[in-house]
C-alpha cells in the first residue's frame, strides 16, 4: 500500500472523493492505523505456555480447528513461547469468550482475546490451585477426565504438578490419577513440593522411588580400566 500525508483536510477530502484522473484514475481511500490495529486486535488471540517444542505450524493446524488462521507468529519468552493468532474473521474470536485453553499434541495452550487488558488476563489466573502427585511422562490431555470433574477452566503441567484455573470449591473433591491420589496445594506451596515424587515436605535430593539398579561388575571394570570418571 501507498500512504500519503496531506498538510490540510481540504486537499484531503479532494483526494478520497474521487479517483485522480491526473494519475491514471488511482483511487485513494481513507487509512487510519489506529482503526487498523483495533481491526486486527478483534480477529486475533493471545496464547501463552507453549512448550518451545512445538512449532508455529503446528499451533496454526491446532487452531484451525476454530477458524481461518491467516497469521501465526511465536515468541520465546523464559520457558516458553508466547504466540500471536490472528483469524480472518472476528467471529472465530468470539467463541474463545469461554474457552480458555486448547489442546495441542496433546499439551495445554492458554488463551486470551488479543484486545483484553492486562487487568482481564490477569483474572484468569486469579483462582490458581496446585494438584500434586501426577505420574512422569503425561500431558495434559491425560488430565482431561479430571478436568472436567472439577469443572477447571485451564491446566498446565510443570514438573508433577498441574496448575489450575477453576472454582475454589473443587479443592475440596478428592481426586485420584490411575489408581493415585492426588493432592490440593495452595500456588505458595509450591517450594514445598518435591520435584520427584510430588509430595510435600520429601526433599528431591533423597528422593528416589525406583528400586536402584545393580550395575553389573563389567562395567565398574571398564570404569576403572579407562579411567571414565562418574
Amino acid at each position: 500500500k501507498i500512504l500519503v500525508f496531506f498538510n490540510n483536510h481540504d486537499d484531503y477530502t479532494d483526494c478520497v472523493n474521487s479517483p485522480r484522473a491526473d494519475l491514471l484514475d488511482l483511487a485513494f481511500t481513507h487509512y487510519s492505523p489506529a482503526d487498523v490495529k483495533l481491526s486486527d486486535e478483534a480477529k486475533s488471540l493471545f496464547v501463552t505456555d507453549i512448550p518451545l517444542f512445538l512449532n508455529e505450524t503446528q499451533v496454526c493446524q491446532a487452531f484451525s480447528r476454530y477458524g481461518t488462521v491467516i497469521k501465526c507468529k511465536l515468541t520465546p519468552r523464559k520457558h516458553y513461547y508466547n504466540g500471536h493468532i490472528q483469524f480472518s474473521s472476528a467471529d472465530a474470536v468470539t467463541q474463545f469468550n469461554d474457552i480458555w485453553v486448547i489442546i495441542c499434541l496433546g499439551n495445554s495452550l492458554r488463551v486470551c482475546l488479543a484486545s483484553f487488558s492486562k487487568s482481564q488476563r490477569d483474572s484468569h489466573r486469579e483462582h490458581v490451585a496446585i494438584l500434586a502427585g501426577i505420574p512422569k511422562n503425561i500431558k495434559e490431555a491425560d488430565l482431561l477426565e479430571i478436568a472436567t470433574q472439577v469443572n477447571t477452566k485451564a491446566l498446565n503441567i510443570l514438573y508433577l504438578s498441574a496448575l489450575t484455573s477453576l472454582n475454589l470449591s473443587a479443592k475440596e473433591m478428592t481426586v485420584a490419577f490411575r489408581g493415585k491420589g492426588l493432592t490440593w496445594h495452595p500456588p505458595n506451596e509450591a517450594h514445598t513440593l518435591c520435584h520427584v515424587c510430588g509430595r510435600s515436605g520429601c526433599s528431591p535430593s533423597i528422593c528416589n522411588p525406583r528400586s536402584t539398579r545393580k550395575v553389573d561388575d563389567r562395567f565398574n571394570k571398564l570404569y576403572s580400566r579407562f579411567n571414565a570418571g562418574p
